[in-house]
């Protein structure tokens, strides 16, 4: 992955009926300032994003992202890092909160998963060869009418959260997985994602950044 994201991203699980969520906000520097986006914002070469990630209860963050070029690389945990989540306190993904948008365009696909026990290895990426799949062929289009917000750059309705259709990929038992839903973008581009909550299942959604 060769941008830099931020994504704000809050997981409420009770201990009662009520379903769990998650917030994301993706966020583009601006000289020396962040400045929030609109998730389907198509992005340009060499802009610099980067994700923040809040939950209100414990878990294990694992993030992985697949790059337009077909290339994969894990983002959360860092190298040594501690991926335990602890219930309001924001993270910030990758831990280096450094990357720039490079590649071909199209859409890079960061798969999020957060477990209320710890993996010991995400097979669709952790066994995958370390080596590029076929880039994708999918180019982000500008929505006719959609302008991102305080910006001159445009809207593609295929990119920011989304349900994700390789969660039995990613977790091998499909049973053991949570799917992503209720999916609604709110003020300042927060997108709220909710769930059903558990506490043996690991919820999996994706996030798509399109780029030119």
């Amino acid at each position: 992955m060769r941008y830099l994201l931020l994504f704000c991203l809050g997981v409420a699980a009770f201990a009662t009926d009520r379903e769990s969520y998650v917030q994301v906000t993706m966020e583009r520097k601006d000289g020396n300032e962040w400045k929030s986006l609109d998730p389907r914002t198509v992005l340009n070469a060499a802009d610099r994003i980067r994700f923040k990630f809040e939950a209100n209860y414990t878990g294990f963050l694992y993030v992985y992202d697949k790059a337009s070029d077909g290339s994969t690389e894990r983002l959360f945990p860092g190298s040594g890092a501690d991926n335990r989540i602890e219930a309001g306190k924001a993270y910030i993904v990758p831990t280096d909160g450094s990357f720039v948008i490079d590649g071909p365009p199209g859409f890079d696909v960061t798969y999020w998963i957060l477990s209320p026990e710890p993996l010991a290895r995400i097979p669709m990426f952790d066994d995958a060869p370390k080596v590029a799949n076929l880039p994708s062929t999918i180019v982000p289009r500008c929505k006719e009418g959609l302008v991102a917000r305080g910006s001159s750059g445009c809207l593609d309705d295929r990119a920011g959260a989304q349900q994700t259709k390789d969660a039995s990929k990613i977790v091998p038992k499909a049973e053991s997985t949570l799917r992503a839903r209720n999916i609604k973008v709110e003020k300042a581009g927060e997108t709220r994602i909710a769930a059903p909550s558990s506490k043996s299942a690991p919820l999996i959604y994706e996030f798509r950044v399109a780029h030119k």
